[in-house]
Formats: C-alpha cells, sequence, structure tokens
C-alpha cells in the first residue's frame, strides 16, 4: 500500500516517471490488487501524454496498456 499511496502523490505532483516506478513495485508486491494496476495504467499514461521523446511515449504507451489490460 505505500508503494501505491507514493505513486499516487507523485502523479499528483505530475512527477510520472517516479509514479510509475512506485506503482510497477506495488504491483510486484501486490500483484491480485486490480486498484494497483490502474493507478500503474494511470500513471504510465500521464507520463505518455508529458514525454516528448517519442520511444520514451511508446515505452509509457505500452506500460499503460499493459496494465489496464490486467
Amino acid at each position: 500500500i505505500l508503494q501505491d499511496s507514493l505513486g499516487t502523490a507523485l502523479q499528483a505532483n505530475r512527477r510520472y516517471e517516479e509514479a510509475v516506478t512506485a506503482h510497477t513495485a506495488a504491483t510486484q508486491l501486490s500483484p491480485e490488487s486490480p486498484s494497483f494496476w490502474l493507478n500503474l495504467g494511470l500513471a504510465a499514461q500521464g507520463l505518455a501524454l508529458a514525454e516528448k521523446n517519442r520511444t520514451a511515449a511508446d515505452k509509457a504507451w505500452a506500460t499503460t496498456r499493459r496494465a489496464l489490460a490486467r
């Protein structure tokens, strides 16, 4: 729960890359939690929309799709 809460706080401050890292840790610790996967997907979406580098944006979109599919 702490990693998910940290990710949510980071996301609220538009620190998307760090939020994705925190939410990824939360999903690894509790892979059965759908809300953790949703939060990862939303953070990755924020990162993809904010990212200027096309390759990094594509990677973030892939993370978004993978997380939301869970």
